[in-house]
């Protein structure tokens, strides 16, 4: 099986439009080949902080998806954040590195 955790730190003014890409990315996502699960969640004390994840298969679904113009659009929302994301790759709900 394969993680990807996405945490990111909206400015605030820009909330809506990150939101609205990615709902447009995670609306069929699991369409793509290997994905059992995709979704975006907010954090309850800071409306600023989201977490986008997905779970993929097996390992070489997930790659394929990194390399995916989709992942691109979510990494082009970058000018959006107050800071890099930080981007998690779990092999299995046990073990997690973190990554880029």
């Amino acid at each position: 099986m394969g993680i990807l955790i996405v945490k990111m730190n909206v400015l605030a003014e820009k909330r809506k439009e990150v939101w609205q890409t990615i709902n447009s990315l995670t609306a069929d996502m699991k369409k793509e080949e290997g994905c059992l699960d995709s979704g975006f969640f907010q954090n309850a004390k800071d409306e600023t902080e989201i977490l986008y994840l997905t779970t993929w298969t097996d390992r070489s679904a997930l790659e394929a998806y990194l390399k995916s113009v989709k992942f691109t659009v979510l990494l082009g929302i970058r000018s959006l954040l107050r800071k890099e994301p930080t981007i998690n790759i779990c092999e299995d709900e046990s073990f997690c590195r973190r990554g880029g």
